[in-house]
């Protein structure tokens, strides 16, 4: 059975208890947006915002964490209250009343085109760890 990013954001969602996951495929020097889900409660003005604001993301904006966790081919974590409040990841984190991002870079197991899934969450005693091998997992399916 063939499973869309649209429909991997959204298992990992529900599997996470999480407020936002999204994928982007690397192409050319662009990661193009390719699923995104947000919570049911989350105000449709944020979530249609931030879908519409990364649907193409320039791989020089190294201070994203989908974009840091693709070009250093790594897992990203990013924690709101240590990022500035009114750009980028910071900004977004707050909108989706989220505390921290886990952001994994999908090179080999995720096909031909390097990938970047991430998910939004509350802050808890999960470890990142522990979020990267759920991402991965769902990745996979």
């Amino acid at each position: 059975m063939y499973v869309s990013d649209s429909m991997r954001c959204r298992l990992l969602l529900d599997r996470l208890d999480a407020r936002a996951t999204g994928i982007w495929r690397v192409e050319g020097g662009v990661l193009v947006q390719t699923g995104f889900s947000a919570a049911d409660d989350m105000p449709k003005e944020v979530a249609d915002g931030f879908a519409l604001a990364t649907l193409r993301i320039p791989l020089d904006r190294v201070e994203l964490g989908v974009v840091k966790a693709i070009v250093q081919r790594k897992v990203e974590v990013s924690v709101a209250e240590e990022l500035p409040d009114g750009v980028g990841s910071g900004y977004w984190l707050r909108a989706f009343a989220a505390g921290r991002s886990v952001a994994v870079p999908l090179l080999d197991e995720f096909g031909s085109k390097p990938a970047v899934f991430s998910v939004a969450l509350a802050l808890d005693d999960r470890s990142h760890d522990a979020i990267a091998s759920v991402v991965l997992e769902i990745a996979r399916c």
